[in-house]
Formats: structure tokens, sequence, C-alpha cells
């Protein structure tokens, strides 16, 4: 179009002016040139615009007349220019078609246009990799399905193999079709958790993974004595058994006089495992004990001859673990060997109440004990100076229920003000020296700690146990009449056990508050508090172990709430 307009104005000049010099403009046309293309991203493409027939024919102007997907920049320019111009268009979105039209004019009005275009990228889409079958087992297995279409795949990469055995066979690079690869589950009582990676040849990458959580498993094996035969010699055939996770192992704990043979098993088996006992010499007694455990530690315990546990047996309980309790004694070991419940299993070392336990203070941190601390052992507590005030409290879950009286113990440290030396400096609460008469101690009993004890239910409370529990009473010498635990004076002594003996409550009586009693059993809890009054006349300290409740008691995990 534009060298038909440039032709017909030659030949209309051609008449006026001259042959020689119209011949000249004849063969001068503008042009539009791609000058260059850079694939980026993102694509750029530069028109190169110019008209070469000097600067009466120079450029008029330049517009867009389609621009798709595209954003075009066209720099200034004087009218008339005969001077190049570089025209920038730049592709938006490179997944769709990419088109633009320029159209230029020069100073005759004579225009022309040039354009570019480039249709959309193919979209390289990622492999597909997932989860494409499942096999319970045991053993419990996957099977990971991974496929490109587009590029074929580069590789297939194990970035998590937990608890599993992951196979992933060989391929070749690019390969489109799928590929198939099994995770296995090691143990089948553990968590599992697999993650692959799949590449393509284009770099494009797609995560996959699968994970499962053990099934939780709170039930001990059943452990049992199935028949006796009398021989001689005599033979008792012991049954193991987990329907749960499985049995892990069976140990012999315990064997006089006795042959033990365990019959083979695969770890994890649900099935029955057969122990039988033999009597070795037939006129000696004999014995064993038999420990079995599953894949999640709960463990179960027999025995021949079966033990006759007594009801009653000695008990203590301690904010935490009792059995690390600071201030055990040489009983402790024989207390807890023989808290036993019938399974065989410690009391102390199975409670399932610690959880709830607790011991507080706003007295501040807790430090090393100048009363109780040895150079072997660090006892912690927590410091109330003199002439200030401070509580402390214990929560305390009764792991038996009470048979007797329960017997309240509490350990002290009270020292002269700042003072760190028992032996020089050890003190009791409420005695001080009057400026008058320095040689002569004065008791005042409103110095002394004051103590508050209540009864909390637990998971086995009689029916009707309010939540807010109620106060405990003591009995106090010299006729053991009963006195109220709500705010009662408490002296204290450095390095001296003192003893509060406590009334175990009798269902529907009142207590000296006035308020209805429960019966106690195993779970429920008993909080202590000890506030410190502010014209306290000692530093005083008190620590978790401080306090524990020492008393006879029936198993509760062998009794029912009602007994």
């Amino acid at each position: 179009m534009m060298k038909t307009a440039m032709r017909l104005a030659s030949f209309l000049i051609l008449g006026v002016v001259g042959s020689f010099f119209l011949l000249g403009i004849a063969q001068v046309e503008a042009g539009c040139e791609i000058a260059d293309v850079s694939e980026g991203p993102p694509l750029r493409v530069q028109f190169r615009i110019q008209e070469n027939g000097g600067t009466i024919y120079g450029l008029e102007g330049i517009g867009v007349v389609e621009a798709v997907n595209a954003s075009v920049n066209i720099p200034t320019f004087p009218i008339g220019t005969p001077f190049a111009v570089t025209v920038t268009a730049t592709r938006i979105n490179p997944n769709m078609d990419f088109r633009v039209v320029l159209e230029y004019t020069n100073t005759l009005g004579n225009s022309d246009r040039c354009s570019y275009s480039r249709p959309a990228t193919p979209t390289n889409e990622p492999p597909v990799c997932s989860v494409s079958s499942e096999n319970p087992g045991p053993p419990l297995s996957v099977v990971f399905t991974v496929r490109d279409s587009d590029t074929g795949l580069q590789s297939i990469t194990v970035l998590e193999a937990s608890n599993a055995d992951v196979d992933i066979p060989d391929f070749s690079v690019g390969y489109t079709g799928p590929v198939q690869g099994t995770a296995t589950r090691v143990n089948e009582n553990a968590d599992m958790r697999v993650v692959l990676l799949a590449t393509d040849t284009a770099g494009a990458e797609s995560a996959c993974n699968y994970s499962v959580n053990a099934a939780l498993d709170e039930t001990p094996p059943v452990c049992g004595i199935v028949s006796t035969i009398p021989g001689p010699p005599t033979q008792v055939l012991f049954e193991v058994q987990d329907l749960e996770s499985g049995l892990a192992s069976v140990d012999v704990t315990e064997v006089s006089n006795a042959t033990v043979s365990i019959t083979p098993f695969v770890p994890g088996t649900i099935d029955p495992v057969g122990i039988t006992v033999t009597q070795i010499n037939t006129s000696l007694q004999f014995s064993a004990a038999i420990e079995a455990t599953d894949f999640q530690d709960n463990a179960s315990r027999c025995r021949y001859p079966q033990i006759v546990y007594d009801i009653n047996r000695p008990e203590f309980d301690a904010a935490g673990d009792d059995s690390e309790n600071f201030f055990r004694d040489a009983l402790m070991g024989r207390i807890i060997d023989f808290s036993r419940d019938s399974t065989y299993a410690r009391i102390n070392d199975d409670s399932d109440f610690s959880s709830t336990e607790y011991f507080s203070t706003n007295a501040g941190d807790v430090v090393p004990d100048p009363c109780y601390s040895t150079g072997s052992d660090t006892f912690f507590s927590a410091l109330t100076t003199s002439w200030s005030e401070a509580t402390y409290e214990w929560e305390i879950v009764l792991q038996m229920q009470p048979a007797n009286d329960i017997w309240l113990a509490a350990y002290g440290c009270v020292l002269s003000s700042g003072a760190s030396d028992i032996l020089e400096d050890g003190r009791q609460t409420g005695m001080y020296r009057t400026p008058w008469a320095p040689n002569q101690l004065v008791f005042l009993m409103e110095a002394n700690p004051k103590i508050t004890v209540r009864a909390l239910p637990g998971p086995n409370a009689e029916q009707g146990f309010p939540v807010g529990g109620f106060s405990l009473d003591a009995r106090q010498l010299p006729g053991l009449e009963l006195v109220s635990l709500v705010e009662s004076p408490f002296p204290v002594q450095a390095f001296i056990n003192h003893g509060i003996l406590m009334v175990n409550p009798r269902q529907g009586a009142s207590n000296s508050a006035g308020e209805t009693m429960y019966t106690l059993h195993s779970g429920d809890r008993i909080r202590i508090t000890v506030h410190i009054p502010p014209n306290n006349t000692a530093d005083i300290r008190f620590g978790q172990d401080s306090v524990l409740l020492r008393y006879l008691g029936i198993v509760g995990t062998e009794f029912s709430a009602g007994n």
C-alpha cells in the first residue's frame, strides 16, 4: 500500500520538478524490520522503523494497531526524523498467544504496517505422583504410581522414609509410561511416613507422600496359668497373648528349682504363646515369674505359685514421682516392692494419676536448700525471708484407698534471717527475742505458718463428692480431739519432720467445718496449702518433696470405688 502511494507521489512531482530528481525520489521507501527477539522470559521483540528518504520524508508517527498479550513501548521522536526509531513489545503471559501490529506514517501521509506474532508456549505439566493402592498387611504396604506424559521422567527421589523400606524400579530418562514404587512398613507398631519427589526432563517437580500413625494400644498382654500337670515332676503351663500391637518380648523375671521353656514366636504376633515351667527337684517347692511386653511397652506379669496379697499395706505419696522423693527412707524399697496389684505391677511405678500432681509457690524460684542438701544429693526449696509473706501448695493423688487415718509429714527448713548453717542457726517458726529481754525467747502463735488441707474428687470418687471438695480434720493431743485443718497454726522446726494425723473421712459424716465428708478412694486428691504470715520471725523454706502422705492403703486397681 505504501509503496503504491509513494510511486504515485513521485509521478505527480515528476512533471513539476524534473526527471533526474524525481527518479531519485522514486527509489526511497520507508522500512520496518525486526531488529531483535529476546526469548526471555519474558519474550521481548524490538521493531526498527526508519524513513530513508531524508528529512523531507521523515517519520510522522508510529501507532499500535493491535497488541495481544503485549505491552508496547514507543519512544518519543521529533516529527520528520530521518533516524531509526526502536519500538519494544514485551509478552505479558508466557502461556498465551502474543501478537503486535504497528502502523507508521511519513510526513507525506503515506503509511504501512509491520507485525510480529508468537503462539502460546506449550505448558509443561509436572509429573503426576500418587498412592495408587494400599495393602493393610501385615506388613502394611503402599504402591506409588508416577507418570510424566510431556517430556518424560528424569528421576524419582526418596526424600523421607521413616519406618519404611522403599523400592523404586529402574527406568530410562525420558520415560513417559507409569513407574510404580512400593513402600513397606518395617515395624507395624510404629508410625510410618514416606515422601517422594518426581522430576521430569524439563525440570518440573511433583511431590507425593503417605503417612500412617501407629494404633494406640494401652492394654497389656494377657498372661496367666492355663493348666497344671501334677507329674512328677509338676509342670505349669502359662499362656501370653496380645491382640493389639502384638507381643514384643516374653521374659523370665524369676525362677527357682525349675526350667522354663518359651515357645518361639515372631515379634508382633497376636497368636497365643505358650510357656512351660517344669519342676526340677520334686521334693522341693518351685516358682517362676513371667513378664510379657507388647510393642507399645505395656507389660503384664504372672507367676507360679500365685501371690496372695494382703489387703492393707504401707504406702506413701508425694507430689510427683514417689520413687524419687527426696525424703525416702530405708523402708521405701520394701514399700514399693510390696505395693503390687494382682498383675504384679508396682503401684508407685504404674500410677495412673501422677500427671495431675503439682507443687506451686509464690515465694520465688527453687534453689538448693541449706538444711537438707548433701554433697551427693541436692534438695531444692523456695525461700520466704523473715518478715515477708508467701504461700506454698502441694496437690497429691492417693495411689491407694486409705484403710486408716493419713499421716501428713512436712519437712521445712527454718533458719535465722540470712543464715545458711543449720547446726548454728536452726530456728522454730513463731519464736523470737524481744529487745528488752534478749535472752528470753517469746512464742507468738500468730507468727506461725497456717495450714489448710482439702480432699478433692478423683476418677473413682463417691457419687456426690463436690468438685470443691471438703476440708480434713486432724487429731490433736492430748485427747485426740478433732480440729479443722483450715488456716490452722502449724509450727515448724529446722531439720525435724513435723506430722499431722489426719482423720480418714467417713461417708456422710460432717467435719469440724460442718461440711459433708465422703469416703476417699484411689485417685482422689489431697491439696495441702501452707501460708506464711507477714510477721514470720525466720527464713522459711519448703520444696516439692517437703510434704508426704503416709498411710495404710487398699490397692485401688484391685477394688472398685464401692469398696
